[in-house]
C-alpha cells in the first residue's frame, strides 16, 4: 500500500503544475520538452534532499503575472535567476531563527487564505459553461463531495486516484492531438518593470507560503522525519534550483505547501514519490525532444476543478490549531476574508502583517500603562 500510495500521490499535484507548464509554453514561446526536464530535476533533487515527498511547482505569482503583462520569456528567466539569487543569500542570513519567530498563526492564516484561493479557483472552473448545461457543474459537486467525504471519512487517498487518472488520460491526449502546435515569437528585450512586478510579489510569497509555511505544513505532516525540510535548506534549494533552471531556460518553481498537501493527501508517504514523478517528468522531456512534440498534459478541465477545490478544502484544514484559540480568530477571519475578496495572497499577507503590528503596538502601550500605575 506504502508504495502504490507513493505512486498515486505522486500526480495529485498535476492540476496546478502542467496547466501552468501548458500556458508557459502556449504564450510565452519556451520550451516545452526544457520546461518538463527541468521540472523532474528539481522534483528528484528535492526528494535526494528533503526525504520527504516534497512538492515542485512553478512560482505561481511569476507565471501568472508574466501572462497577464505580455512577459517574455527571457523576462521570466531573469525574474528567476533574480529570486534564485536572493533566496540563496537569504539561506545563508540566519533564516531557521527567522522562520522561529514568525507567528504560527500568521502562517496558517496564509495556509487558510491560499486553500479558501484554491477551493475558489476549483468552483470557478467547475461552474463554467452553466448557462449551457448544469451537468458538468452537478459532477463537479458530486465527485468534489465523494473526495472530500471519502477521504475524511476512510482516509484513502482518492484525490490521487482521480489525478492520476486524469493525467493518464492527458498524456494520451496531448500524445494524440499534440496540443502546442504553433508557439508565438518571443519578444526581444529586457524591461525592467516587468521584471520588478514579476520578482517583488513572488518573493514575498516565497519567504512566507513557499519556506515559512512549507516548514510548517512538512512538520505537521512528518514530524522529525522532515528535520531536512528547514527553512535555511529550503531556501537554498529555491535558490540554487532557480539559478540552475534559469541558466538552462527551465521552470522558475518553488516548494509550495499546498503542493506538499496535495502529495500528502493523494496518498504520498515517502521520497520515493519525488522518484515516480522526478522520472515521468524526464522521460516525457526525452520523448518530446526526440519527437519533436510537446508532450506537457493538458488535464480536462472538470478534474482540474475538482482537484484543485478539494486540495484548496484539505489545505485551510492546517489553519485548525490557531481557530482553536478564540484570540486568533479576528486576524484568521480578516486574511480569509481578504483571500475571498481580492484572490492575492500578497494581500492576505500585508492584512495578517498589519492586524499583528497593530496588535503588538496596543500590547506595548497597555504594558506601559500598567507599569505607570
Amino acid at each position: 500500500m506504502r508504495y502504490t500510495g507513493n505512486i498515486i500521490g505522486a500526480f495529485a499535484d498535476g492540476a496546478i503544475l502542467f496547466p501552468l507548464l501548458v500556458a508557459l509554453v502556449w504564450q510565452t514561446g519556451m520550451d516545452g520538452a526544457i520546461l518538463l526536464a527541468s521540472a523532474g530535476a528539481a522534483y528528484l533533487a528535492a526528494g535526494f534532499v528533503f526525504r520527504i515527498p516534497m512538492s515542485v511547482q512553478p512560482l505561481k505569482s511569476v507565471v501568472v503575472a508574466a501572462l497577464a503583462l505580455g512577459a517574455s520569456a527571457a523576462e521570466i528567466y531573469m525574474s528567476g535567476l533574480a529570486i534564485g539569487g536572493i533566496c540563496l543569500l537569504l539561506s545563508f542570513c540566519w533564516a531557521d531563527r527567522f522562520s522561529a519567530i514568525v507567528p504560527r498563526h500568521l502562517v496558517q492564516g496564509l495556509q487558510l487564505g491560499l486553500g479558501i484561493i484554491l477551493m475558489l479557483k476549483g468552483f470557478q472552473w467547475g461552474m463554467d459553461g452553466l448557462e449551457n448545461s448544469f451537468l458538468p457543474a452537478i459532477i463537479f459537486i458530486i465527485l468534489s463531495g465523494i473526495i472530500v467525504v471519502v477521504t475524511i471519512r476512510f482516509s484513502l487517498p482518492i484525490i490521487g486516484w482521480v489525478a492520476t487518472g486524469g493525467l493518464l488520460f492527458a498524456v494520451f491526449f496531448a500524445i494524440e492531438n499534440n496540443p502546442v502546435t504553433s508557439l508565438p515569437i518571443e519578444k526581444n528585450g529586457l524591461r525592467p518593470d516587468i521584471i520588478l512586478a514579476l520578482v517583488l510579489p513572488q518573493l514575498a510569497l516565497t519567504l512566507t507560503n513557499s519556506v515559512v509555511a512549507t516548514h510548517d505544513v512538512a512538520q505537521h505532516y512528518f514530524g522529525s522525519i522532515a528535520k531536512n525540510a528547514r527553512p535555511s535548506w529550503l531556501l537554498r534549494s529555491i535558490g540554487i534550483g532557480n539559478i540552475l533552471s534559469a541558466a538552462a531556460g527551465g521552470l522558475p518553481f518553488c516548494h509550495g505547501s499546498g503542493g506538499l498537501t496535495a502529495h500528502v493527501k493523494g496518498g504520498a508517504q515517502s521520497w520515493h514519490m519525488n522518484l515516480i514523478i522526478g522520472g515521468f517528468l524526464l522521460v516525457l522531456a526525452v520523448v518530446s525532444g526526440l519527437s519533436g512534440m510537446a508532450l506537457i498534459p493538458s488535464y480536462p478541465k472538470i478534474l482540474m476543478a475538482i482537484l484543485i477545490f478539494a486540495t484548496g478544502f484539505f489545505h485551510l484544514q492546517l489553519a485548525k490549531p490557531s481557530w482553536k484559540q478564540p484570540s486568533l480568530r479576528f486576524v484568521l477571519v480578516a486574511m480569509g476574508a481578504t483571500a475571498l475578496l481580492t484572490h492575492n495572497m500578497l494581500w492576505v499577507l500585508g492584512v495578517g502583517v498589519v492586524i499583528e503590528l497593530l496588535n503588538r503596538v496596543s500590547l506595548f502601550f497597555k504594558v506601559g500603562k500598567a507599569a505607570r500605575q
